[in-house]
């Protein structure tokens, strides 16, 4: 007896695509292999379960392997039906044209077969080009059917589109329905893949930022007189109030600092000290002693990542970082909410202007989805064999915002695989739509 070891790694990735109709394809299987009862209308199921699809998502296609074994294809009818009870026809009889004893050809299970709109191969000629003991798709290499039984939905697209104008229901059980019409022959099917593409509309952009304007505008500088070391007649003010509350930081759900946009005339741009002031009192200087005899401050934006405020020219319109350095790490852990307060100090005499305006832009920082990581699978191999199917369910996932959240396998094999002894690792996504 040998050892499996199956690690189930849950990535937790956050992918934030605010592209609309996003296509998702969700795969499923069911590799339990069920006898097909022999001339039994009634016939035999077998499921697939499809789970992870988002409310509302719209159905855009379906296409299923079947591993089949029979001595004659002409005996059968397949149907699927999906969770909300819409049904398709896959195939009725090839061959049989009415009363006739259908195709005499062989399915083996080594040898799938898929039906998909995509095929070229009408399902009910299946097995046309080959005859008796032949195999379809092994003796004559077309192994892929599209549906048209013309009984309405005959095609995958005509069951989306009955599906998306009825139930809606895309989770939940896939039936496949198989029977046996004709005495002397058996066989065995099995579900080695089932595909359900969807699209969904698309979340909603992020959220806009959040803009502040200072209160009191405009506003002399200095308060009074023409200024003087180290702040004569001042400091201007204006506090700019944020009643959301929140953080700055750079943690999910937490805000950054998106600018800082002033408008100010003075004659003698040097004169002035500009700083920035946190509700909890931090303090960081946005431009101090610079320009020179040039005039005013015109639409100068404060961003993280641009270049030095030192490095402008009056009237410095444009976008500069502050020159005491980036404004997100210095207000790290400060209250979002309150006051955010612009003052400016005219250090130098015989000179004055005007505070015109000044706004503070935030963002908020997206949260990521969280995945619940499962526990290691273990599975014992039989007696001299080195692998054994294993199966696993998807981990599941929330997004702490209550939006929907898809998680789907990105590495490894999937659930119902035949795995290797050893250790695997199987890794699932989780994606904040």
């Amino acid at each position: 007896m040998k050892k499996i070891t199956l690690m189930l790694f849950a990535l937790l990735v956050t992918c934030y695509a605010w592209q609309i109709n996003a296509q998702v394809t969700v795969t499923g299987n069911n590799n339990t292999v069920v006898a097909i009862p022999d001339n039994s209308p009634a016939g035999i199921t077998s499921s697939v379960n499809i789970a992870g699809i988002p409310a509302g998502a719209t159905l855009n296609n379906v296409e299923i392997d079947l591993a089949m074994t029979h001595t004659w294809a002409g005996d059968l009818n397949i149907n699927l039906t999906g969770p909300g009870g819409e049904s398709i026809i896959l195939v009725t009889r090839p061959g049989a044209a009415g009363a006739g004893a259908g195709d005499s050809s062989d399915l083996l299970a080594a040898n799938p077969i898929t039906f998909s709109d995509a095929a070229t191969v009408i399902a009910e000629n299946m097995g046309n080009t080959i005859t008796g003991a032949q195999v379809i798709c092994r003796d004559d290499g077309i192994c892929n059917f599209k549906p048209n039984s013309g009984v309405a939905p005959d095609t995958f697209a005509a069951m989306a589109a009955a599906i998306n104008g009825g139930s809606t229901t895309l989770n939940g059980n896939w039936v496949v329905s198989v029977s046996d019409n004709a005495g002397g022959d058996t066989g065995s099917f099995a579900i080695p893949q089932l595909r359900v593409t969807y699209t969904t509309a698309g979340p909603p952009p992020p959220p806009p930022p959040i803009s502040f304007c200072g209160a009191g505008t405009p506003k002399p500088i200095p308060n009074t007189g023409t200024g003087g070391a180290p702040c004569a007649g001042g400091p201007t003010t204006s506090a700019a109030t944020v009643a959301t509350v929140g953080t700055i930081g750079s943690a999910d759900g937490q805000y950054t600092i998106e600018n800082v946009t002033i408008n100010i005339t003075h004659t003698w741009d040097s004169d002035l000290d500009i700083t920035l002031v946190s509700p909890n009192g931090i303090t960081w200087d946005l431009s101090s002693d610079n320009g020179g005899s040039g005039d005013n401050y015109t639409n100068t934006v404060f961003q993280d990542g641009a270049p030095s405020i030192t490095t402008g020219v009056a009237p410095f319109t444009g976008t500069f970082r502050a020159e005491q350095g980036p404004m997100n790490p210095a207000f790290a852990g400060a209250p979002l909410n309150g006051n955010w307060t612009l003052s400016i100090c005219d250090d130098t005499g015989g000179d004055s202007g005007t505070l015109l305006s000044y706004c503070i832009t935030f963002s908020k920082n997206p949260v990521s989805p969280i995945i619940v990581c499962p526990s290691d699978v273990m599975a014992d191999t039989d007696p001299t064999v080195c692998n054994a199917v294993v199966n696993f369910a998807t981990p599941p996932a929330i997004d702490p915002e209550g939006g929907p959240v898809t998680v789907t396998q990105t590495a490894g094999l999937p659930s119902g695989s035949m795995f290797p002894t050893g250790v695997s690792t199987v890794e699932f996504t989780a994606t904040d739509q």
